[in-house]
């Protein structure tokens, strides 16, 4: 097994061809892509239901996020 500091360093390493790749793909991409909010509202409206899947170790911080979304949304 490779000693901690060999690991780190095999993970953290990004070539540089890697890295320009990446930033010229950023570069190409243009405009970010942003959701249709209005047409995602409208469609759930629609369904008439949400499943809100979430990993939170504090239940209250999670029924206060519910809260919010469903004063924000009402009806979904």
């Amino acid at each position: 097994m490779a000693a901690p500091a060999q690991r780190e360093a095999r993970v953290t390493e990004i070539s540089r061809r890697l890295m320009l790749t990446g930033l010229g793909g950023m570069m190409l991409a243009g405009k970010p892509a942003f959701a249709d909010l209005d047409a995602m509202e409208k469609a759930a409206r629609a369904e008439g239901g949400l499943t809100w899947y979430i990993a939170q170790i504090d239940s209250e911080t999670a029924e206060r996020m519910g809260r919010a979304f469903t004063a924000r949304y009402p009806g979904i």
